[in-house]
């Protein structure tokens, strides 16, 4: 389990941060451009802890990015890829995101956590609990919600946010009494 926990880290880890500099070109908007059209996207190297730089050049070879660079002096890894690529990857991660959210809701292994509401942006979260359960066990139960909070930061850096300024926030609600107990507000709790 902690291997396939760790490889899709390591996916989604590639897919982060986006510094899309072309974006800013003479005017063009969203559907004036090329897919052809190269963007840049820029993530923090320490969502690679333990990931060496040949895993990180070599997943990247795989999903299609022209160039990787890894700035060490920066702490920083930056691709270039076509602007197809990133909307391909892009769609997956949302598709990703989604899927997620439905499966923390039928895994019985976080049953105090009974369903997740989202926005259409995928920013603002609401998780219903079991607020008994999900006291009761502890940070196990709230591991879900930081896999959930770290998939989308993911998604959003790689579309354009800034990765030191974006925010996401997660309430958690009681079932019982329908009132926030408990929010995650990022980055304002705390880097990753």
């Amino acid at each position: 389990m902690r291997k396939l926990t760790v490889v899709l880290m390591i996916f989604v880890l590639f897919l982060s941060a986006c510094s899309n500099e072309t974006d800013k070109k003479e005017g063009k908007s969203k559907d004036e451009k090329s897919k052809d059209e190269m963007v840049q996207v820029t993530i923090p190297f320490r969502f690679y802890d333990g990931v060496s730089e040949e895993q990180v050049l070599e997943q990247a070879d795989k999903l299609g990015i022209s160039k990787t660079t890894i700035n060490k002096e920066d702490r920083l890894v930056e691709y270039e890829m076509t602007r197809g690529t990133q909307e391909e990857i892009s769609a997956d991660l949302k598709s990703n995101l989604k899927s997620f959210v439905e499966e923390i809701e039928a895994n019985e292994d976080i049953s105090s956590i009974k369903g997740i509401e989202y926005n259409k942006e995928y920013n603002d979260y609401t998780a219903t609990v079991n607020r008994e359960l999900y006291e009761a066990d502890g940070n196990a139960q709230g591991y879900a919600l930081l896999g959930l909070l770290l998939r989308t930061l993911y998604y959003h850096y790689f579309n354009g946010e800034d990765y030191e300024t974006y925010e996401v926030k997660i309430d958690v609600k009681d079932e019982d009494t329908n009132k926030v107990f408990d929010t995650v507000d990022f980055p304002e709790d705390g880097g990753i």
